[in-house]
């Protein structure tokens, strides 16, 4: 089973490159990525055990590198983690 967000990423994916690279089909594209076509018709169809270094390679190749990265960045306002037990616990940390 494949979540709903891979297989519509798959599909933007499919989109991009024949919107990028008219010319490629899927095997030519694979090869620029430099996985097989096996892979890369997976990567297309969103499949969870594709490699995500796989989907990254093929995200810097079509352009949106920044918007696949920001995914694993780190939230721009800072959480004291200590801070937050605090509010869960007003009267303060057990003894």
């Amino acid at each position: 089973m494949t979540p709903v967000i891979l297989s519509e990423m798959g599909k933007r994916i499919a989109l991009l490159r024949k919107r990028d690279f008219p010319q490629d089909n899927q095997a030519t594209f694979a090869l620029r990525v430099g996985v097989s076509k096996t892979t890369y018709v997976k990567i297309e169809q969103g499949n969870s055990q594709v490699a995500i270094g796989s989907y990254f390679k093929v995200a810097a190749i079509l352009n949106v590198e920044d918007q696949f990265s920001a995914l694993f960045t780190p939230p721009k306002e800072s959480i004291n983690l200590f801070e937050l037990s605090e509010i869960d616990n007003p009267r303060g940390p057990k003894s």
